[in-house]
């Protein structure tokens, strides 16, 4: 029964948090309408040596980027990086924007990101965001639960008169996996977190009691069954949460491969 029942509270968790993180970016155009931004081209370069600086990838070194069809990016290949050519310009209505615009990737599991922005003084070198499981959470850019990267303010970009600005993402990963580009705002994007936590953590609450429990009765009744079904529900919590990303940001806040392995070692 407890078997059972720890199943079914697992299936929940997945299923909902799939809610709440979204599925997949459609093919069009993404606006932060609090922010003043907008996304009016997206770029990818496949396939490249994961050790490519930004000017190699500027003067075509790793070859030519290709317009996306859509915000969903598929990185097909073990051990290699990809580029992502981002284009923003000001929405029409920019003198509205109450907010900042942040580009978020809503997986826990990605190696390393970097966000490259233009600087503000001509000639200078183009400013780093990184963010990842290669970077400690307390040094992202945004104290998020998934990579978040600010972008430069609605007044900068809206100063270039109608002109796009040119952003570059480096994606460093070691395998395969589906990444979606999000544009929105900050203080709905914290919202989206904070709603992705609480029911995260009703889940893992109510697992983490069904491993109290077994291991109370184990106690009591000197039932090897009860330690193993313990010991088997503390590995799905640990599992389950290092899934999530909260693991990340709460019981390992550290860089290297750990965050993203694991979740497999406590399967």
């Amino acid at each position: 029964m407890l078997v059972l029942i720890h199943r079914l509270l697992t299936l929940l968790i997945c299923s909902t948090a799939l809610l709440v993180v979204g599925a997949p970016a459609q093919a069009q155009l993404a606006l932060a309408p609090l922010s003043g931004l907008q996304l009016t081209r997206l770029d990818v370069l496949h396939n490249v040596p994961p050790g490519l600086t930004l000017e190699q990838v500027q003067s075509g070194q790793a070859g030519a980027f290709v317009q996306a069809s859509g915000l969903q990016i598929s990185h097909t290949h073990w051990y290699r990086a990809m580029w992502l050519r981002l284009h923003v310009k000001a929405a029409p209505d920019q003198r509205l924007a109450t907010d900042r615009a942040v580009l978020v990737f809503r997986k826990s599991y990605l190696d390393d990101l970097r966000l490259y922005t233009p600087s503000e003084v001509a000639n200078q070198p183009w400013a780093v965001q990184s963010a990842g499981d290669f970077v400690r959470p307390a040094a992202w850019p945004v104290r998020s639960l998934y990579p978040t990267f600010l972008l430069p303010p609605v007044q900068r970009v809206a100063a270039l008169e109608g002109q796009s600005m040119v952003l570059y993402l480096q994606m460093n990963h070691v395998a395969p996996v589906v990444l979606g580009v999000n544009l929105g705002d900050s203080k709905d994007s914290l919202d989206r977190d904070a709603l992705t936590v609480l029911i995260y953590g009703l889940g893992l609450g109510a697992i983490l009691i069904s491993a109290l429990l077994s291991t109370a009765l184990a106690w009591l009744y000197r039932d090897v069954i009860y330690a193993w079904y313990g010991m088997y529900a503390t590995a799905a919590l640990l599992a389950c949460a290092s899934h999530s990303g909260i693991a990340h940001h709460v019981l390992w806040p550290v860089a290297g491969p750990w965050p993203g392995t694991a979740t497999f070692c406590f399967l």
